[in-house]
């Protein structure tokens, strides 16, 4: 199983998350149990008489969010109360206090959370469900037998995954529509990292703010897939589209970026069908994990503040430590110190920041402007590389490359 997380996608969120809650993966299998997707449909389908919780808002759990893009669709049958709420009503679930809980939210970080607080609140069988919403909706096509059974949503559109957009790819049904800006689409945006992803050959372009103006040449009879950068203007589009009435819509999930984040052992079209004209190479943390482990020369370099790197940020959440045997060149200083490293000049050289942040790309752009040839982006970066680590199946190892990570992070 991949890690599912579209990589820094919603970085927004992460940030949120991180600001009232702080994810803490040092309680997993100690004060809780933890369980994957694969491994819930078993369970589920065994026993009897377990509660599932939903603990993301009331929007969330009934994809009436004001913000589109966190209605991710929820499991059948799960009981919503939201994390602010629950230690007001464990009152209300003291039923299944012998029993096993089933806690999950849109990341797996709410739901260690609130994992964490039934266990201390004398809960004997609770088990958190990995990746939450997110993951499940990135497992679609990936092999997940009870997902169709599992899974409901209100959204009067899809939301497609990179795996099954490759599984249709070639389907004369399907109409793929690019919302994004149309520097962003064209790769010549001054922002480089809207620049990294590039973009599906087969896309039709039509930006988000031409599209409201009115330009509808979008056949009707066609299921129209929107594609945008990171997932947060698709649902938009899509709303837009339903009030024209367009009924045949799906979403990519988490955008362009996540299709460009997918390993590509994964997404078996990606090679053939993502258009980008960079040179400097995006990686996954597969794709790092295999490199890094089979190439002692290669430099790991950290472009995130001196602050972040030695884990003294006034920003708490950001101090999660560094990649092992990582050297720091933040990006603003590159362009004066990357004379430090041109003995990797035709060396792999691996890039990267806290989590969907534009300074490894700009460093990586401007390295690869100046001679380095083998330069690559780490997807996600270091918070997503320990998000995959305890969310992702069969991806543990991953965490061994994460060092010096302060406690209160773990």
């Amino acid at each position: 199983m991949k890690s599912f997380l579209p990589a820094a996608s919603l970085l927004f969120l992460f940030l949120f998350l991180f600001l009232i809650l702080n994810a803490q993966y040092k309680n997993d299998n100690k004060l809780f149990r933890t369980i994957y997707w694969d491994e819930l449909c078993d369970a589920l389908q065994k026993q009897d008489g377990h509660l599932v919780l939903d603990v993301r808002s009331k929007g969330e759990y009934e994809d009436t969010s004001s913000d589109l893009n966190f209605n991710l669709g929820r499991i059948k049958g799960a009981m919503n109360i939201d994390i602010r709420d629950v230690s007001g009503h464990l009152g209300n679930i003291q039923t299944y206090k012998d029993k096993p809980v089933y806690v999950y939210c849109s990341h797996s970080q709410r739901s260690r959370r609130v994992s964490k607080m039934l266990a201390d609140s004398g809960f004997r069988q609770v088990i958190n469900i990995n990746g939450g919403m997110t993951m499940l909706n990135n497992m679609k096509y990936a092999g997940l037998n009870c997902q169709q059974s599992l899974y409901e949503t209100k959204n009067a559109y899809q939301l497609i995954s990179p795996i099954e957009l490759c599984s249709r790819i070639n389907d004369k049904e399907l109409f793929i529509l690019d919302i994004r800006r149309d520097s962003a689409f064209e790769g010549i945006s001054s922002r480089e990292q809207d620049n990294a992803y590039g973009k599906i050959n087969s896309a039709i372009h039509i930006p988000l703010s031409t599209l409201k103006n009115g330009a509808l040449n979008i056949p009707a009879d066609k299921t129209v897939v929107i594609v945008d950068d990171q997932g947060r203007e698709s649902p938009e589009a899509a709303k837009f589209l339903l009030g024209k009435g367009y009924k045949k819509l799906a979403i990519l999930f988490g955008g362009i970026e996540n299709f460009a984040s997918t390993n590509p052992a994964e997404l078996s079209c990606k090679n053939q069908v993502l258009i980008r004209k960079n040179a400097y190479q995006l990686m996954t943390d597969e794709e790092f994990n295999q490199m890094a482990t089979q190439n002692s020369d290669l430099l790991i370099l950290d472009a995130r503040t001196s602050a972040e790197f030695k884990n003294e940020s006034k920003d708490y959440w950001r101090n999660i430590g560094q990649l092992k045997n990582a050297v720091n060149i933040p990006s603003q200083d590159i362009e004066k110190r990357y004379t430090e490293i041109e003995s990797y000049k035709h060396k792999p050289i691996i890039l990267y920041g806290f989590s969907g942040s534009p300074e490894p790309f700009y460093s990586a752009r401007f390295l690869a402007d100046h001679g380095f040839a083998k330069v690559f982006v780490l997807m996600g970066g270091i918070f997503h590389l320990r998000w995959a680590a305890a969310n992702a199946k069969n991806h543990e190892s991953l965490n061994n490359w994460v060092v010096n990570v302060p406690a209160d992070n773990l």
